[in-house]
């Protein structure tokens, strides 16, 4: 049997892409969707996704580890099985192959596109909220389809412009009409005041600061404008609207470089001491507690070792 111990040990060490998609707020989204659909606790489906990412559980035998640990019938058990592969597994498994910079990988080029164009039509909000390295790894598989095929970029600057997802809940006003807070919508404003020529910085600042519709917004939402107008100029005029060197710092979707944080010993847990079950079992628990208090709430983790938690305390009849 799998020790969450030990699967947290190895997600550490794999790929920070994958970690941070795995803990990511899409993939906890769909695995509380499942959940839900079933009347269950999250922390089985977290246990699974986690063991599933570190090779300590197989997708073919998803069924037998939520049988046995939800202690459910097989036929509903076959039915959790199935909608976490469908809603959770595949799409993670999917997004993960999006994400890998190896040349040889199996995804093709023409999916990687898809992938991409989504992601521009209706998917850009959520991209955002990622992490600086997930969106970093994002502009590598788009700079990786403009190499082979640069009329793509025309084609997303389009469906970008057309993008319908909620920016602000303030409405704006151009043209002589009132328009949704569209990402959409935002980008048409500024092309309306300052044309659809390359543009500065400095163009951009004057923007932010004398439109009208600017001065209804919260700050947090002024933010998010400029991000959407920076990811357009980004996009458009590609590649003369990157800085000058070999690449290391272009961007398509806009992000700062976070800095490093410090980090923290951990503490040096040993080994089980050799008593009886009982004492071991105790001891158990008190490591995990110590684990528990390194991850956030919510997260993924943390949600697996809460389940591991409530399995020792209620163990089975």
């Amino acid at each position: 049997m799998p020790y969450i111990e030990d699967a947290l040990e190895k997600l550490n060490d794999v790929n920070p892409e994958i970690l941070l998609t795995v803990d990511g707020a899409v993939n906890v989204a769909n695995i509380e969707k499942v959940a839900q659909q079933h009347g269950i606790d999250t922390g089985v489906l977290s246990l699974a996704c986690i063991f599933l990412t570190v090779g300590d559980l197989t997708i073919e035998k998803t069924f037998q580890f939520i049988k046995d640990r939800l202690e459910v019938t097989a036929d509903l058990a076959e039915r959790i099985a199935a909608d976490f592969k469908n809603q959770v597994f595949y799409p993670l498994k999917k997004r993960i192959d999006f994400l890998n910079s190896n040349p040889n990988k199996e995804m093709s080029i023409d999916e990687e596109k898809k992938i991409i164009y989504s992601i521009f039509l209706n998917g850009y909000l959520s991209e955002m909220n990622n992490h600086p390295l997930i969106r970093d790894a994002v502009n590598h598989r788009i700079f990786f389809v403009f190499y082979r095929d640069m009329k793509f970029r025309d084609e997303l600057v389009r469906v970008f412009l057309d993008n319908t997802e909620e920016l602000t809940k303030t409405n704006l006003v151009f043209n002589d009409k009132t328009w949704r807070g569209t990402v959409g919508n935002w980008l048409k404003s500024f092309i309306s005041v300052n044309g659809s020529d390359i543009f500065d910085s400095v163009i951009l600042s004057k923007f932010l600061a004398n439109s009208k519709n600017i001065e209804k917004l919260s700050e947090e939402d002024k933010v998010k404008v400029k991000q959407i107008i920076v990811t357009y100029r980004n996009l458009k005029f590609f590649p003369d609207s990157m800085p000058d060197g070999d690449g290391d710092d272009w961007q398509i979707l806009p992000f700062d470089i976070p800095s490093p944080e410090p980090e923290e010993d951990g503490d040096d847990q040993g080994d089980f001491v050799d008593v009886d079950k009982q004492a071991e079992k105790e001891s158990r628990i008190n490591e995990l507690k110590i684990l528990l208090a390194k991850y956030p709430e919510g997260s993924l983790a943390r949600r697996a070792v809460e389940e591991e938690i409530k399995r020792l305390k209620n163990p089975k009849s």
